[in-house]
């Protein structure tokens, strides 16, 4: 094989390795409070952790590689599972310049 062509095909290799090993960040809500203990037990192995315990409601947020989301659904006890994104508010007043809906929370 030619160096030149060992080379390309080693950078197409790391790069494809890096992108496989990026975190995503989702919420799991559990059916009924699982331990932190437990919970770390599980996805440790696949290469993730928790990121925050909430305590009002049963749920954690975790970071896993983005490849292996589908398999939290499986996790025992798991209501459900969304990914972690950000959430923004408006300031009184800017709802009309950026044409947003001012609505009440209840």
């Amino acid at each position: 094989m030619h160096p030149k062509s060992l080379i390309v095909a080693l950078v197409a290799l790391l790069s494809a390795c890096c992108v496989e090993a990026s975190l995503k960040r989702f919420i799991v809500v559990f059916k009924s409070p699982p331990t932190i203990e437990s919970v770390k037990s599980q996805i440790a192995p696949w290469g993730g952790n928790i990121v925050h315990a909430f305590t009002l409601i049963p749920a954690v947020t975790i970071e896993l590689p983005a490849s292996l989301s589908h398999w939290l659904k499986t996790i025992k006890d798991v209501d459900y599972v969304e990914e972690d994104e950000g959430v923004h508010a408006l300031v009184d007043g800017e709802s009309e310049e950026k044409g947003y809906v001012e609505a009440d929370i209840l």
